[in-house]
């Protein structure tokens, strides 16, 4: 799958659809199916990535940001692929709190650390006042992320990187986009 966004003239701002095109012998310009926006004003496909086959059932999955969408926490709608493939999210993450814009970001990491699972990264730039946070997940505990850090890990712990200062508010912060990692073991 192939997937769009576009905003909605009609929609509120910040509130958009996400297109599908499926792939094969001929494609056309119409979507094969429209993923809806869950709610005015949610951001509903400011991000869009591509996750690989997270459930291990042949067909890939995708996840869809909506960075201000439960009270500005953020979401993130997942769609597992089947052969009858629908516009219902199988999985909705939420950030943690008002304001994290948790979804403004994902990336699909591949299985980073060994363990025959596929996992990825969920951005959430406005936790703690903008400092950021940044959420590893794996289908097994969609519910509960394997690793969540922010820019003052406990020792010991897994560092992101502070990239700053944030043009907004003079912070140093997380940066706004997180994307698949290089090699993450020397072994």
């Amino acid at each position: 799958a192939a997937p769009g966004a576009a905003y909605e003239p009609a929609d509120e701002y910040e509130d958009g659809d996400v297109y599908l095109y499926f792939c094969g012998p001929s494609i056309d310009t119409l979507p094969d199916l429209t993923l809806a926006s869950p709610g005015a004003g949610s951001g509903f496909g400011a991000a869009i990535e591509p996750l690989g086959d997270i459930n291990g059932d042949l067909f890939d999955d995708i996840a869809v940001g909506a960075p201000w969408g439960a009270g500005y926490r953020g979401q993130v709608f997942i769609y597992l692929g089947d052969i009858s493939v629908d516009a219902t999210a199988d999985i909705v993450l939420e950030g943690e709190n008002a304001e994290d814009q948790f979804g403004f970001s994902i990336a699909g990491t591949g299985d980073i650390d060994g363990d025959g699972e596929i996992e990825f990264l969920v951005g959430a730039p406005g936790y703690a006042d903008n400092r950021g946070r940044a959420y590893l997940y794996a289908l097994a505990d969609a519910g509960a992320p394997d690793v969540s850090t922010d820019a003052a890990p406990e020792p010991g712990g897994l560092a992101i990187r502070e990239i700053g200062p944030n043009p907004v508010t003079g912070r140093l912060t997380v940066k706004y986009s997180v994307s698949q990692p290089g090699a993450v073991q020397a072994d």
